[in-house]
């Protein structure tokens, strides 16, 4: 009964990392519309978002219209976001997620919002909210990537009526801004750190896959296998796992402890490899893992057991322990009888 408590505890903690892993859904709502007003740099092919061609130096207002065709006032949450690169292998616009360092120019840090970030629209009505963008006096390489992510709110009486799990309904603008498109940036990657963490109660091995350049790189194709370090059989292996990266964002590669047997201390080569446009990039690392840190993620990890090999030597140690007490007891038994019978043997003489 215990095991089973522990395994549906697994499957519910696998499926919440996907849950949180994955972008926000821009669920379809009748309680709000978003849509840009487009100016005249916009790219003709873009027609749902902002995709600009700006001049360094310069300051550009651009509008957004949420729309209210509700029978009553709604409140929504205007966020500027600089998209990252989720758990799940697409780009996130639920938030602001992990940028590499080498972003030089942050959608966040050039965008300025000219009204108050949260705004109540009457029933039938349309609310223009404006973005003015600050364009660096020196320009910038590449792509600056960004999103106009405009949250539903949800009162405390609607909350208590929910209950735990309640509806929030977003909905993102994409914005893309050049100052140079023609001016070709080349794909590159680079492999960061290999950390021991827990993700949703799980036990996991991280490789954050960098891409430190600032362009898209839509449909990388990702594999992965981590050695215990002398060994050749691998305790992860990823194969064919489809990317979807951000501008200047780091994929958290994760690898989770399934199973539950824990990720030991010691010495491991991670061998990874990301293809893209007909390049590929393969790196070996070599990590290492401390017990301090083992012990606690272990420890922590919600469906944590002993691994096979460990259950059958703790049978093993258990027989050999009842056979020992077992011959002793045997053993003694005949001392006893032995020692009795040369005491009435010589009793009898």
């Amino acid at each position: 009964m215990h095991k089973a408590i522990k395994s549906l505890a697994t499957i519910i903690a696998i499926a919440l990392l996907y849950a949180l892993a994955a972008p926000l859904t821009l669920a379809a709502s009748d309680s709000f519309s978003v849509a840009p007003v487009l100016p005249e740099n916009q790219s003709p092919e873009s027609l749902g978002s902002f995709n600009l061609d700006v001049m360094a130096g310069q300051t550009q207002e651009i509008e957004v219209l949420v729309s209210n065709p509700s029978s009553d006032f709604i409140t929504v949450e205007v966020s500027l976001l600089t998209p990252g690169t989720s758990r799940s292998g697409v780009i996130d616009f639920s938030q602001s997620g992990t940028l590499d360092e080498t972003l030089d120019t942050s959608f966040a840090d050039i965008a300025e919002l000219k009204v108050e970030s949260t705004i109540t629209i009457p029933s039938g009505a349309t609310a223009v909210v404006p973005i003015a963008l600050h364009i660096p006096s020196d320009g910038f390489e590449g792509v600056v990537f960004g999103a106009i992510h405009v949250l539903l709110t949800v009162s405390e009486e609607e909350m208590a009526q929910a209950g735990q799990f309640v509806n929030r309904f977003a909905q993102v603008i994409p914005v893309r801004l050049f100052v140079d498109r023609a001016n070709t940036i080349i794909s590159d990657f680079q492999l960061g750190d290999i950390e021991l963490s827990l993700v949703a109660g799980v036990a996991a091995l991280e490789a954050n896959i960098r891409n430190p350049q600032p362009r898209f790189c839509i449909g990388a194709m990702v594999g992965a296998e981590i050695y215990p370090k002398g060994t050749s059989t691998p305790i992860f292996t990823v194969a064919d796992l489809e990317v979807d990266f951000a501008p200047n964002s780091v994929y958290p590669l994760t690898m989770l402890d399934n199973a539950g047997y824990g990720i030991l201390t010691g010495d491991y080569v991670a061998n990874i490899s990301v293809e893209f446009g007909g390049s590929v990039w393969i790196f070996e690392q070599d990590f290492h893992i401390s017990r301090n840190t083992s012990n606690e993620v272990n420890s922590n990890a919600i469906n944590q057991q002993a691994p096979p090999n460990l259950l059958r030597q703790e049978s093993s140690l258990s027989s050999l322990i009842l056979w020992i007490v077992v011959g002793s007891a045997g053993f003694v038994l005949v001392l006893c009888t032995a020692i009795m019978v040369v005491v009435r043997v010589n009793k009898n003489r």
